[in-house]
């Protein structure tokens, strides 16, 4: 046996000589239980963490399919570590559970991640902007996630006065949402495959840019295409009331907008 198999072996053992649990009874993990969050000058942070086994079990429930490459993302092989991978599972469960809206309230208002940036920084995507905890993230992460309807941006002028009060794209009416589905039935980039309960809200003209959270100006996107088109020179427009896109240059020179009719059959 390798050191695997021989871990797995023995765990099975133990399970045979003590299947009421009294090797490590549940009041020994409870009270050894323990997280923590560090967060580095940088905005960075690093997460320690002893779980209990039933903890454990749930998240490696949770972050196990949202580690998974999406086998039709169509970004080609998946270079990224074992680490990476759960990394990006982790931010992708906080993403889908900030969505749901069943959090907690804070301070009276449904938990929401707030981000501060100034009028400056918003007109010259540079700097740091703020978090509701006194983090700092880049501009363009900050952008991306207010994009996104994953945080609520409040925008500032030089002696602190509010400017602007972004709207969160979750937001959006059920009544929207469902026309929505009904309209585009899945992610609307050309080619993508992911349904309409997998794909997200875009705005056709990004909040940084006076976008509004209206049916006429929104469209669905799955996560993966909602944040690496625009950033391939991708962009979204309405053509006759549909969700189109429109390639880079270097794709198509002419720059024809595309519509995707995979769910259309």
């Amino acid at each position: 046996m390798d050191t695997a198999q021989l871990r797995q072996a023995a765990a099975r053992i133990l399970g045979f000589l003590h299947p009421d649990g009294t090797l490590t009874p549940d009041r020994v993990h409870r009270a050894d239980r323990d997280l923590s969050l560090h967060r580095n000058p940088d905005g960075s942070g690093d997460v320690r963490a002893r779980l209990t086994p039933a903890c454990y079990a749930l998240w490696e429930t949770i972050l196990e399919p949202l580690a998974r490459k999406r086998p039709d993302d169509g970004c080609g092989p998946d270079l990224r570590s074992p680490g990476q991978r759960r990394h990006d599972a982790l931010e992708d469960a906080a993403k889908r559970l900030l969505r749901t809206g069943e959090l907690p309230s804070t301070a009276g208002v449904v938990t929401t991640l707030m981000i501060t940036i100034t009028l400056h920084q918003l007109e010259t995507r540079a700097g740091q902007a703020t978090t509701g905890h006194g983090g700092q993230i880049s501009i363009a992460e900050a952008l991306r996630l207010a994009a996104d309807g994953k945080a609520l941006p409040v925008v500032l002028n030089a002696a602190g006065g509010i400017l602007a009060y972004g709207r969160a794209r979750r937001l959006a009416s059920p009544a929207q949402r469902l026309a929505l589905i009904a309209r585009d039935q899945g992610c609307t980039f050309p080619g993508g495959r992911e349904t309409a309960a997998r794909s997200e809200m875009h705005h056709i003209t990004d909040w940084a840019n006076g976008g509004t959270t209206d049916t006429d100006k929104l469209a669905l996107a799955c996560d993966y295409h909602n944040n690496e088109a625009p950033r391939q020179d991708w962009y979204a427009i309405m053509l006759h009331g549909v969700p189109h896109w429109v390639p880079p240059p270097h794709i198509d020179p002419h720059r024809k907008p595309q519509r995707n009719r995979v769910h259309r059959g």
